[in-house]
């Protein structure tokens, strides 16, 4: 199960183990493949946790862990990131240990498959 998640509901990124966030826009036609992927993929993992936001709906949290040019962050979408209970800290209270490009389906599953074993 997915569930959608906004800026003010993503303290639920904070109590899974791993919790998987896709970041998506509206008319993207990338974020609907890479969405129709996730969902198929989200089914075959039971110990992680399957999240989505719409970009402009967590614009501020994206904004804190996306990369950067020149201190700007870049938009890119879809985007996947990924949280680990066990690295969240005071630098650091969602756990984010990184994000994979929405596009890559493949890296995405070789991520959870590490997670996952």
């Amino acid at each position: 199960m997915i569930e959608t998640i906004t800026t003010e509901s993503a303290t639920k990124l904070l109590e899974p183990k791993i919790s998987i966030l896709l970041v998506k826009m509206d008319g993207c036609k990338a974020c609907d493949f890479a969405k129709e992927h996730y969902e198929t993929i989200s089914n075959s993992y039971n110990n992680i946790s399957f999240f989505q936001a719409n970009l402009n709906d967590i614009i501020d949290l994206y904004v804190k862990y996306a990369d950067k040019d020149n201190g700007q962050p870049k938009i890119i979408a879809p985007m996947f990131y990924v949280f680990v209970k066990e690295e969240q800290s005071d630098s650091n209270e969602h756990g984010h240990i990184g994000g994979i490009d929405g596009a890559d389906i493949l890296a995405l599953q070789s991520v959870l498959g590490a997670m996952n074993g």
